[in-house]
């Protein structure tokens, strides 16, 4: 599969792809056809350009318009589909939507973004979704992991990735 080439570039992108392949009915060719993969704070998109790549059908989010259409730029040359949208993580006025995989990848860059976002991922489990964490070793991933168990989820980082990941099956 071509994605595994984006894959090598990040943990996280190995991370998603591995978690869209495990669903159920995938076959390795088309690992992640049907899926509807939700990146929260994707930035300039390299984890949203591997599941698009690998067939899902992807949603960006980020606070920065910039970054997206850097990302929707990146998709283009590409030849890949990939949807945008600029989304706060911390306006909880607006749901997520449902979606089969939930990407938080290197978001915490402040202890109240990292709370933010494990809500977010606490609200996704919630709603049945996979989701993929990756953590660039930041000082705010207390605050996340912390917001995630105050919305009745545990987890744990791994050790031994770079970035470690967190993989998170919803109810």
């Amino acid at each position: 599969m071509r994605a595994a080439l984006l894959c090598a570039l990040l943990g996280v992108a190995d991370g998603l792809r591995t978690s869209i392949a495990g669903h159920p009915v995938r076959r390795v060719d088309d690992a992640a056809t049907g899926l509807f993969v939700y990146a929260l704070g994707a930035g300039t998109g390299l984890p949203s350009l591997a599941a698009a790549r690998a067939g899902a059908k992807v949603l960006a989010t980020d606070r920065d318009a910039t970054s997206l259409a850097y990302a929707a730029a990146a998709a283009d040359d590409q030849g890949l589909a990939l949807a945008t949208a600029v989304f706060d993580v911390a306006d909880f006025a607006a749901p997520l939507p449902p979606a089969d995989v939930v990407v938080v990848a290197d978001v915490f860059v402040t202890d109240a973004v990292a709370a933010a976002c494990g809500r977010r991922v606490g609200e996704a489990l919630r709603r049945g979704s996979t989701c993929v964490v990756a953590d660039a070793r930041r000082s705010t991933r207390d605050a996340f992991l912390a917001a995630l168990r105050a919305e009745g989820f545990s987890g744990a980082f791994g050790a031994s990735e770079d970035p470690p990941l967190l993989l998170l099956d919803g109810e």
